[in-house]
């Protein structure tokens, strides 16, 4: 199922095509728009899966198809939702890990 954060939608059902350690693609009966920002759960017997994940691109394949491509969002930055400025850094080459 997919869940987008503006709940612009309701949950839809999707069906997975491609999925690696960077990103996930799938398919969908209308288009999700660049950009946004989205949770899908997979529900498999015992086991629940979630990832979140900023949409990258989409595109049409039939009349009433969507394939959708999707980058995962770094855990640690979307649970504090901070900027780089906020963690002070700016232009400089500074690193800060949050533990």
């Amino acid at each position: 199922m997919l869940y987008r954060d503006n709940r612009a939608a309701g949950p839809q059902r999707v069906t997975i095509k491609d999925l690696s350690m960077l990103g996930i693609g799938f398919e969908t009966d209308s288009p999700v728009e660049t950009g946004t920002r989205c949770r899908i759960v997979i529900d498999s017997g015992p086991t629940r899966i979630q990832w979140r994940f900023k949409v990258v691109c989409c595109g049409r394949i039939d009349s009433d198809l969507y394939r959708v491509g999707c980058e995962f969002l770094p855990a640690e930055r979307e649970m504090f939702n901070l900027r780089d400025e906020d963690l002070g850094l700016g232009e400089s080459e500074e690193l800060l890990v949050l533990q």
